[in-house]
């Protein structure tokens, strides 16, 4: 699939809805799925997760072919660890103990106050 234009042609097709059914679902204009669908114009991050909601897909990739979220080819595969990770395998198992219950402690700390997870972010989440 090439862009968000295709996602929304080939879920309408696939799912049998009409332009008005997905404007409705979306909360837009007819006028505003016509100018996505046809490239034209390119749906804000909210329509983009709503659509991939209606394509069940992984937001993330509907937000990639949006043009939200740069391609996957972009992104480092690994995330950066700071210069000083390269000492950990000289440390002695004492010391590596403790990081390794620090870093455990770290993880499990409550949220802040306000805080919210979406579904896709939930421990044991299937989306």
């Amino acid at each position: 699939m090439e862009g968000i234009a295709e996602l929304i042609n080939a879920t309408m097709e696939s799912r049998g809805l009409k332009q008005s059914q997905v404007a409705a679902y979306l909360e837009v204009s007819a006028a505003a799925v016509h100018e996505w669908r046809r490239g034209t114009r390119t749906p804000d991050p909210p329509f983009v997760w709503r659509s991939a909601e209606l394509a069940h897909m992984p937001v993330e990739d509907a937000m990639r072919l949006a043009g939200h979220l740069p391609p996957i080819e972009d992104v480092q595969d690994e995330p950066e660890l700071p210069p000083w990770v390269h000492i950990i395998p000289e440390l002695g198992s004492v010391e590596q103990e403790i990081l390794r219950r620090q870093a455990e402690a770290f993880a499990a700390r409550p949220l802040p106050p306000g805080t919210t997870l979406g579904p896709a972010e939930l421990p044991g989440s299937s989306e």
